[in-house]
């Protein structure tokens, strides 16, 4: 419910003016401050429900609206203060509740002071809760004597109201008798009835509550107060009692009173429906009909009895006056006009023709009457809708037709208007009307719409409307349009082209024809029709308006459909001449090639290609590959040969210069001419074609004909370099037997080529020249330094510049073939050999270039090689040494211990060799000790790494690690003195340096353990348990020091006693060690401390008491020991000892407490204890003489006298 307005609460509020439910919505709804929830003016929506409760008389409604207004009035402090005041009579005088009344005039007050009438109300109900009982009595007494029923019922309701809310006990048997007594002075009394079902309703018994108000309704003399009684008595009956014939008795009385009161009626409906009491129902809505109603109340009631009549009675004809009432009210009432279609249609059937027309008509009239008052556009459609159909089926035309435009007014889509009028227009030949119902459903549709439906429909008019035009209007423009407009829709509707085109050269519309000629042949389908169309337009254009480019377009549609199309060809073949329109022309020329079967046709037509090409359409290329075709098929054409050759020249196409050059040789015979021929054939070869082959074939053919041709020698000396035909280079010196001429050739023609492998054969073959021819090998070394320019591992070069260098002391060229060697070992050759070759070169290094860097750079790699070689090993550290690369040596030594091959031996000598190198060389002392914890981790019983370790650790500061250290040390070593002296260290360690007391605790406790007498760690341990506060262990300590150390006994003694005392609460255990320490020295004053302590228990002060006394009497402390005398004295029972404390107490206190009556009071209790000591007799005397306590003491020796 919490999503309910503050209007819906209110409703369910009148429907049930006691819903608390609803009155906690309500309140949850104004705290909410949704706006939708709470309206614009709430304060004024509950003013207006709280006055319709306080008219029915429902108080409790009324008080929870009161409350709701005070929260809202806050802003409003007088209005307020009214509200508060009246919430405070309403509980009090019509709820009986005067708590809350109480409650809500204390409210008022704070809001405004001073109200006298609320300070009034105030001390009324405060008397009233103190003086109850006689107030009540005074009030039942009145009653009884009162003569007036009214003010007896009054007298009585009071006193009952009283008692309800201030009597504890019994009170509802009270109350009921006080209730009664009133309603049965005054039956109509509905102030007492209402009273009284406050009671009963709290007390949940709603049968009384019920019986109370119909009584009080019955006897009732104002008639709102009957129907409000009613009603409530009603309610209670059917939400409580579920009695619904008390219900329904209740609601009946109600409609005497008010025939139209609306929770009445509706619960009669209810109850009769249910019931099918029919005839009671009909009279229940007539009776409410009769009475005055709103015209909307009015409706709601003929409709109800129209529907009893037809739908529950089967009655249509007694229902019919009722809805005709209605109609006239409400003439598109949906359940009216649904009972006229029924009743209606069922006269309608009637075998009366008369009587069948009129239902038919009158039918027709009410959908018309209800179509023009419907209230929504949805509603009048269908109405229409309905009449139409109606009025097409009774014959009705004009009354349809209208039917279907109203329809189409408001639908102008609808398809079964367009349909309906249609057929109707059609029936009655109105083509004009029927091509504006058409043409409107047309507008109405989108033009060229995406939606298929849409489309089709507008397709399906457009034919519907050319049959119209054409066969019924005779209208041949419109037909024209409307095919236009098909098309637009279709653009290939073949029908409507063919069509078009018929009409067009009927009409000799030839633009118009051409038009459509055009669109049929990109709808055609096959390749047949779009060519007879688009040869019929080229005609079109060309007999009609001689127009030969319009035609042109056409033909080169017809050709590109049937390339082989002659007569288009030719057409267009001439076309093309006249308009000298050279590229189409050749290509059509081209076609006409491929197509002609004649060879001298198709020669003759190529040829002419060939011209167009090259002097018309400047497309050479073309006209080449034309010119030599035709060259290979007919040499002896004119000037085909001298125009290939001026082509190809011009065009730069050197393989058919070569062509026509070779061609025009061979029908030279003049040898002048053919030199220069075969010199610009070896030209193109040589320099064009980059073809040194054919190039030296043409120079060669060159030398047969003059063989003293010096270009030609020249020419062809380059020929063979360009190439590479060294072969034949050297058999052309070689036949001069010109060697040097031949290396010089060589090494420059080696110099400038940029072709790696072309260089170094040049540059061997120079070298071989040198060698074998020359017998000077050492002018081969620039050869061979040529080849390693290129390629500086060749290993060939390499070997064969060696002893060169040997010989002329060049030792790092030397190192550097070395190494060029070392690289081309292969990588299947033994390791030896590789490692001789790596080891000769650092020792090169070092020996012939004393570059120290690239000696250690050799050594790693001979480590790296075989690392696991001691004796490469060591000489890698001396080269290490002598370059100072120690840094780049330990990185090596490191990743050679990440192999997986590593063995233990050889992993430990490199983490020593690390270490060393690490902390001496390099300061690394963190990676020296990483290193040697390795090496303890293999070796833990390795002397000198602890040591080191040992050294390490402390100049580093590594205090942690050195503890670790120590007890690894412990973990493994055997000599029990050793041990003991690690532990020592250890111990020592911890507690100075780590601050861990209870780990140096520990290792004390195992010192212990094997020397259970060691006094330094029993000092140490019972300073750290100390420390600790372990003071049951310190105890064990101090006692095993106690043992061992009779120098300091005492003081150990005394500690432990105190330490029982004050941390292990053993009083007895502290009092035997203070009686220990006190037996060697009495007066011991921490002892005797200790004692007193334990003295004020009472358990220990009689054990304390001779340990106090001894110490007091050493000490002279009289007062003290004066006090222990007495503690003893009051626990002894012997007699004997008794006597001896009271005479030492006395003699105490005369000497030296100095209180001479003390001194009596003891000697006195002695005396009479043994009044037979002669003794004492004397020394009471005396002591009575001293105190003043003469009557005292005769007072004693009649005691004494008396005992006998």
């Amino acid at each position: 419910m919490a999503s309910l307005t503050v209007s819906n609460y209110l409703g369910n509020l009148q429907d049930d003016p006691e819903d608390a439910e609803s009155f906690e919505g309500l309140r949850e709804a104004l705290a909410s401050g949704d706006p939708e929830r709470v309206g614009e003016q709430p304060l004024r929506l509950l003013e207006a429900a709280r006055a319709t409760h306080e008219k029915r008389g429902e108080a409790r409604a009324v008080a929870w609206l009161i409350e709701l207004e005070v929260e809202l009035s806050a802003d409003d402090p007088g209005f307020q203060a009214t509200l508060l005041k009246e919430l405070g009579r309403l509980r009090r005088e019509e709820l009986l509740d005067d708590a809350g009344a109480l409650e809500a005039f204390r409210r008022a007050l704070e809001v405004k002071a001073g109200d006298e009438d609320v300070e009034v109300a105030i001390e009324e109900i405060e008397q009233a809760a103190e003086k109850w009982r006689p107030i009540a009595d005074r009030f039942i007494e009145e009653a009884k004597d009162a003569s007036d029923a009214s003010l007896k019922a009054s007298m009585f309701a009071r006193a009952a109201s009283l008692v309800w809310q201030h009597r504890k006990k019994g009170r509802a048997k009270e109350v009921d008798k006080l209730f009664r007594w009133a309603l049965k002075a005054d039956p109509a009394n509905t102030r007492a009835a209402r009273l009284y079902c406050v009671t009963l309703k709290s007390r949940k018994r709603w049968k009384d509550v019920a019986e109370v108000l119909k009584s009080t309704a019955d006897a009732a003399r104002n008639r709102d107060e009957k129907v409000n009684l009613y009603v409530e008595a009603g309610r209670t009956a059917v939400r409580h009692l579920e009695d619904s014939a008390l219900a329904g008795e209740c609601f009946a009385r109600v409609l005497d009173f008010v025939p139209g009161h609306e929770e009445a009626l509706r619960y009669l409906v209810e109850h009769y429906t249910a019931r099918e009491e029919w005839d009671h129902l009909v009279a229940l809505y007539e009776d409410a009909l009769r009475s005055r109603q709103k015209l909307e109340s009015e409706q709601g009631v003929l409709l109800q009895i129209g529907m009893v009549h037809w739908r529950m009675r089967g009655a249509p004809d007694e229902a019919e006056p009722h809805f005709a009432r209605l109609r006239k009210i409400a003439p598109s009432q949906p359940a009216m006009i649904e009972f006229y279609r029924d009743y209606l249609g069922a006269k309608a059937q009637s075998e009366d023709p008369a009587t069948a027309d009129e239902a038919k008509q009158r039918l027709l009239t009410i959908l018309s009457d209800a179509q023009r008052s419907a209230d929504t556009e949805e509603r009048k459609l269908a109405l229409a809708i309905e009449l139409a159909r109606a009025a097409q089926e009774a014959g009705a035309t004009d009354r349809a037709i209208d039917a279907w435009k109203a329809v189409q007014r408001l639908d102008p889509t609808h398809a079964d208007a367009g349909d309906a009028l249609r057929e109707l227009y059609r029936a009655g030949q109105k083509w004009n009307a029927l091509v504006e119902v058409m043409r409107a459903e047309l507008d109405a549709l989108e033009a060229q719409s995406d939606d298929a439906d849409v489309k089709a429909r507008r397709v399906a008019l457009l034919r519907e409307l050319i049959a119209i035009y054409r066969d019924e209007l005779k209208l041949d423009v419109m037909v024209i349009n409307t095919y236009n407009a098909l098309l637009e829709e279709e653009p290939g509707d073949q029908e409507a082209l063919s069509q078009l085109a018929a009409t067009y050269e009927q009409m000799g519309r030839w633009n118009d024809l051409i038009q459509v000629l055009e669109q049929q042949a990109e709808a055609a389908e096959s390749d047949a029709e779009k060519v007879a169309l688009h040869g019929r337009v080229a005609r079109l254009w060309i007999d009609r308006f001689a127009n030969y480019n319009k035609a042109t377009e056409p033909l080169e549609k017809v050709v590109e459909i049937e390339p082989e199309n002659r007569e288009a060809l030719g057409q267009l073949k001439t076309i093309y001449t006249k308009k000298r329109a050279w590229k189409p022309l050749y290509a059509v020329l081209e076609k006409e090639s491929a197509l002609a079967s004649d060879p001298t046709a198709r020669l003759e037509m190529r040829i002419e290609m060939a011209k167009l090409a090259g002097d018309r359409l400047h497309r050479n290329d073309e006209a080449i590959v034309l010119w030599r075709g035709i060259l290979e098929e007919a040499p002896e054409t004119e000037g085909a040969l001298q125009t290939l050759e001026k082509l190809s020249e011009r065009e730069k196409d050197w393989e058919t210069l070569a062509f026509a050059l070779e061609r025009k040789l061979g029908a030279e015979e003049d040898e002048k001419k053919r030199i220069k021929i075969l010199q610009k054939l070896g030209n193109v070869y040589g320099e064009h074609l980059d073809d040194p082959s054919r190039a030296a074939d043409a120079w060669k053919r060159i030398l047969e004909i003059d063989p003293k041709n010096g270009r030609a020698l020249r020419t062809l000396r380059e020929t063979f370099i360009k190439g590479k035909d060294w072969e034949g280079l050297h058999a052309l010196y070689a036949e001069a037997e010109d060697w040097e001429g031949l290396v010089d050739v060589l090494g420059t023609a080696a110099d400038r080529t940029d072709d790696v492998e072309d260089k170094k054969e040049l540059s061997f073959r120079a070298a071989a020249i040198y060698t074998e021819q020359l017998g000077n090998p050492e002018r081969a070394f620039r050869s061979y330094e040529r080849v390693l320019a290129v390629e500086p591992t060749n290993e060939r070069a390499a070997r064969a510049l060696i002893p060169i260098y040997e010989a002329q002391d060049k030792w790092r060229r030397l190192v550097e073939m070395k190494e060029i060697l070392l690289g081309n070992v292969p990588a299947d050759a033994p390791v030896e050999e590789r490692l001789a070759a790596i080891e000769e070169l650092a020792e090169l290094a070092h020996e012939r270039l004393g570059d120290e860097q690239a000696s250690f750079r050799w050594a790693k790699k001979a480590f790296e090689l075989t690392p696991d070689d001691a004796g490469v090993r060591a000489r890698f550290e001396e080269a290490a040494a002598r370059a100072g690369a120690w840094e780049p040596f330990v990185d090596a030594l490191g990743n050679r211990l990440t192999d997986e091959d590593v063995g233990d031996e050889e992993s430990l000598a490199l983490r020593r060799k690390l270490a060393e190198i690490q902390g001496e060389k390099l300061g690394e002392t963190g990676e020296a000790i990483a290193q040697l914890e390795q090496i303890l981790e293999a070796e833990p019983r390795d002397a000198d790494v602890v040591a080191v370790l040992d050294r390490l650790y402390r100049s580093e500061g590594r205090t942690r690690d050195l503890r670790k250290l120590k007890v690894h040390r412990l973990q493994h070593v055997d000599d029990a003195d050793e041990r003991l002296a690690i532990l020592r260290e250890l111990a020592q360690l911890e507690e100075d340096v780590l601050d861990d007391a209870e780990g140096a605790a520990a290792r004390y406790r195992t010192i212990l353990e094997i020397e259970p007498t060691d006094p330094e760690a029993l000092e140490a341990l019972d300073r750290l348990l100390t420390q600790g506060e372990r003071w049951e262990e310190l105890a064990e300590v101090l006692k095993r020091r106690r043992e061992l150390d009779d120098a300091d006994r005492i003081g150990l003694t005394l500690r432990l006693a105190t330490l029982e005392r004050e941390k292990l609460g053993d009083d007895r255990g502290a009092l035997d060690h203070y009686a220990e320490v006190m037996d060697a020295r009495p007066s011991h004053p921490e002892a005797v401390a200790g004692v007193e302590a334990l003295a004020e228990k009472d358990a220990l002060k009689l054990l304390a008491a001779p340990l106090l006394e001894r110490a007091y009497e050493n000490s002279a402390e009289p007062e003290k020991l004066a006090g222990v005398l007495r503690l003893r004295l009051e626990a002894t029972e012997d007699e004997e000892e008794t006597r001896e404390l009271r005479l030492r107490l006395a003699e105490l206190a005369a000497t030296s407490l100095g209180d001479a009556d003390g001194a009596y009071a003891a000697l006195e209790a002695a005396f009479l204890d043994r009044p037979s000591d002669v003794d004492l007799w004397d020394r009471l005397a005396n002591a009575a003489e001293a105190a003043g306590k003469h009557e005292a003491l005769a007072t004693a020796f009649a005691t004494a006298i008396e005992a006998g």
